[in-house]
């Protein structure tokens, strides 16, 4: 017997799927979110503005489907990621809020998982995370959030999630009642707007992981986190989380590691000197920080000898090194 026809009962999962001129995938992605064995969900497709043929693409998946779960809502121009997404979450009706890419894809047993992961616990949970494969443009696979990451699970705030953003949208089941407490998505930031929303809830509640890839997300050239033209959004992202929760990252130890990150940034996009003045702020913080001095002295040979050095870093011994 089809699982899928087995599940029908359960809290109503609202998925949020955003798109914008991407009409190649948005065939895969809603057959892939139809398959799932978890079928008491509605879809909300977020149509950002579109200016190719996703309207008209979208009116014919939806008359083949005959699906009333599918809900189109298109947007008279482009708003943004986390603006589609507010929309979305403002017009759900589910109990828990989901999230997919239209360029990603969750495992079939992905929502069964998630719902029955955080229906199970209390409500001091906010919300629920899997684990993931992240696909390079190489085609290599990477298991996220890596295995030295802690804490994954219980009260995550004041830990690694301090440091760097493991967990996009698309691998989290949040109770809507969450976001109505916390507040949706900083429509601020146009990049890394999950990792700030994750601060937020994770400072007031708790969060349960799936330790079991049950998501994919594929790196697309043109996305947020592979254009360089996009760059200046990472950086304007990472100081507004250190504008709002600063105090925080150098209570618990981590603001040298928000310098050095804001330094690659920097140096990628041509401001070397900024990324120096934040180097050295993260010198001042943590002397010893080896990772730190050995930057800021490549940032006076130029771009290059930086990200060679960044390149070594990743590739040999001085991975190794115990540079966090």
């Amino acid at each position: 017997m089809d699982t899928r026809q087995k599940i029908t009962n359960g809290p109503l999962v609202s998925i949020i799927l955003p798109t914008w001129n991407r009409v190649r995938f948005l065939q895969s992605a809603i057959d892939g979110i139809l398959e799932q064995t978890y079928q008491n969900f509605e879809l909300l497709v977020l149509d950002d503005g579109s200016t190719d043929e996703t309207p008209e693409i979208m009116r014919q998946i939806m008359a083949e489907k005959n699906d009333p779960r599918i809900r189109y809502i298109q947007l008279e121009t482009h708003q943004g990621g986390a603006q589609a997404r507010n929309i979305g979450i403002r017009q759900a009706r589910g109990e828990f809020i989901a999230s997919q890419d239209d360029d990603d894809e969750w495992d079939p047993q992905y929502l069964e998982k998630q719902v029955s992961n955080l229906s199970a616990l209390p409500k001091t949970y906010g919300m629920s995370y899997v684990s993931y494969w992240r696909v390079l443009t190489s085609g290599k696979k990477i298991l996220m959030p890596p295995r030295n990451v802690r804490p994954k699970s219980g009260n995550i705030y004041g830990g690694d999630i301090m440091r760097k953003n493991y967990n996009p949208y698309q691998t989290a089941l949040i109770r809507k009642s969450v976001l109505e407490d916390v507040g949706l998505i900083n429509e601020e930031m146009n990049s890394l707007y999950d990792w700030e929303m994750w601060l937020r809830i994770a400072k007031k509640y708790q969060i349960a992981h799936i330790d079991e890839p049950l998501f994919t997300q594929n790196s697309t050239p043109g996305s947020n986190s592979t254009d360089p033209k996009k760059i200046w959004w990472r950086i304007d992202a990472r100081k507004l989380i250190l504008r709002d929760f600063g105090d925080d990252i150098k209570k618990f130890g981590y603001f040298p590691d928000h310098c050095s990150a804001l330094a690659d940034l920097l140096v990628a996009a041509g401001d070397s000197a900024q990324a120096r003045a934040y180097l050295w702020q993260g010198i001042r913080t943590k002397p010893a920080k080896l990772k730190l001095w050995l930057k800021l002295i490549a940032s006076y040979f130029g771009k290059s000898a930086y990200q060679q050095l960044l390149t070594l870093r990743r590739n040999t011994l001085l991975k190794k090194i115990s540079l966090r």
